[in-house]
């Protein structure tokens, strides 16, 4: 069970800092996996870190 509201604006939040940080013409990698009853989502860019 989770907030729907909430998950969508971390998501939305990571996606868009990830764009936002990663340098022209390079890709940024969105992955999902499921591991049992939860679901991992990974976020790769060639920006700067946090």
């Amino acid at each position: 069970m989770c907030d729907l509201q909430l998950i969508h604006r971390a998501v939305s939040n990571l996606l868009s800092n990830a764009i936002k940080h990663n340098p022209p013409g390079t890709a940024v990698t969105v992955s999902l996996s499921r591991n049992g009853d939860r679901l991992q989502m990974a976020v790769t860019n060639h920006g700067i870190g946090i």
